[in-house]
This record gives structure tokens, C-alpha cells and sequence, in this order.
């Protein structure tokens, strides 16, 4: 909605036509080998968020779940965030102004 509504997405601005639109959802049915090391990055960056803010709730929220399992249900997000300015820190990584399209 933030690129429809301002053409813009972060920093990056959109001059023409663009195609909204583009999240997938699907189920896992495999896990590659990284993804217990991706779990446990994350569960330090929750850990550490959860320290700054007290709410570990939030943290939780803004790093994402860190363990994932075949048979999950799952969308992409193709945006990434720096995860530790203010909007991202309170869970509103959709208005970063230091997002990027993945």
C-alpha cells in the first residue's frame, strides 16, 4: 500500500509503471542446510531488541519467528529493513524509510 499510495518505497522512488502485487504464500516442504544458523541469528537479534525496548513481545514481532518447520505456511516479505531504526524497533517495519525491495 505504501508504494500505491506515495510511489515510493524507502529511499526508492518509482518513476512508471509498476506491477503491485507481487507477495507469494506457499508451504515448506524442504529446509536447506543454513536454516538452523538463520534461526539462531535471529533469536539473538530478538534477544538483543528484546533487551533495548523490554518488550520482548515486540522484539518477537520486528526479528520474526526463528524456527521454521516443514509443513508451515508462509508468505515473502520483499522488503528488508534496517530492524533498528524507531519504526522498526516499535514493529512498524512497513514504514522504514530505510527499506529496500529484495
Amino acid at each position: 500500500m505504501k508504494v500505491y499510495n506515495t510511489g515510493k518505497m524507502g529511499l526508492v522512488s518509482c518513476s512508471g509503471a509498476m506491477c503491485l502485487g507481487h507477495e507469494s504464500s506457499g508451504i515448506v516442504v524442504q529446509l536447506g542446510q543454513n536454516v538452523a544458523a538463520q534461526a539462531a541469528k535471529s533469536d539473538a537479534r530478538a534477544e538483543e531488541l528484546a533487551k533495548s525496548t523490554g518488550d520482548r513481545t515486540k522484539a518477537q514481532n520486528v526479528v520474526g519467528n526463528s524456527a521454521l518447520h516443514v509443513g508451515d505456511r508462509v508468505t515473502l516479505e520483499p522488503g528488508t529493513t534496517c530492524r533498528m531504526c524507531t519504526d522498526c524497533r516499535n514493529g512498524r517495519y512497513q514504514v522504514s524509510q530505510f527499506d529496500e525491495l529484495g
